[in-house]
């Protein structure tokens, strides 16, 4: 009888750690992916860019909100983007742009799909190197 309850203690003690130690599900797992538009701009001329983002995790990612950061003058005390944007659209969901940022909420997005945004932007004669920086979020 003493066996069987050591046994049993045993049995249970494996059980409760196991469970305890079970991992959690795999997470969305969001990647930007190269932008597609022309990678040498002349500047004071409109070109169409796209940035996307795709789920490359196994669980659908929810609420995703994609940002695409722009270059700023170097003007004081009020800073602007350094260029024209216009025709801002997500390929679902709404954006909104503030200060240097197009902030788009495109909702849900599936493992192994993709979620765009696209605009038209228009370098501006600048001295330093204009860059546009997207991160994406749940």
């Amino acid at each position: 009888m003493k066996n069987l309850r050591i046994l049993s203690t045993f049995a249970i003690s494996l059980f409760t750690a196991a469970v305890a130690f079970a991992a959690p599900p795999p997470a969305p797992n969001l990647e930007v992916m190269a932008w597609q538009g022309n990678a040498t701009p002349m500047v004071e001329s409109p070109y169409q860019y796209t940035t996307r983002v795709k789920n490359v995790g196994n669980q659908t990612a929810q609420n995703v909100s994609i940002v695409v950061e722009f270059p700023l003058t170097n003007t004081s005390p009020t800073r602007y983007i350094l260029g024209k944007l216009s025709s801002v659209s997500a390929s679902s969901g709404t954006c909104s742009t503030a200060g240097n940022k197009i902030t788009c909420n495109v909702g849900n997005i599936a493992n192994n799909q993709t979620k765009s945004v696209t605009f038209t932007f228009e370098q501006q004669v600048a001295t330093t190197a204009a860059f546009m920086k997207t991160t994406a979020s749940t």
